[in-house]
């Protein structure tokens, strides 16, 4: 049987197969904690010092779901994507007519949901574009040329 990961990474090939190329060798780096639901969540430590779980420490699933209420606009913007639990539910929620646009600057953040979380809503949506790992001016670029690529007006 698969694990997790590679079913995931076999989504994101068809997807986006030069990030899933990147992601199929990037080690595991991040410190992923059990909550009390048994969900993951990660744990990273903020410039300051201070170590910071990404979600719920109870459920991060409950979470994602009390989060998105994205009615009806033609896409949803996603700036950070934790393990993928408010992406995902976006992914299930929005008509498939709807772009899901999905920055994650951090590779092994997304690394880790690609382990631990099952991300096929968001990878197997026809409308969505991935900018993962990506710096501030690349990411500035992305965003402009999907903007005019979708042409999307309504926002989530």
């Amino acid at each position: 049987m698969k694990s997790l990961f590679d079913r995931n990474l076999e989504h994101l090939a068809h997807c986006d197969p030069g990030l899933a190329k990147q992601i199929r060798f990037l080690p595991s780096a991040l410190p992923i904690v059990r909550t009390s639901s048994g969900w993951p969540t990660a744990r990273i430590v903020a410039e300051d010092g201070e170590e910071i779980l990404l979600h719920h420490d109870r459920d991060p699933v409950v979470e994602a779901g009390a989060s998105v209420r994205p009615g009806n606009p033609d896409a949803v913007l996603a700036l950070g994507m934790g393990l993928g639990y408010s992406v995902v539910e976006a992914a299930r929620r929005v008509p498939p007519e709807c772009w899901l646009f999905v920055a994650e600057p951090l590779l092994p953040l997304f690394r880790a949901a690609m382990e631990h979380v099952d991300l096929t809503p968001l990878l197997q949506r026809q409308k969505v574009k991935l900018v993962v790992g990506a710096g501030p001016l690349d990411f500035r670029r992305e965003l402009r040329e999907w903007l005019v690529e979708t042409q999307a007006q309504e926002f989530y």
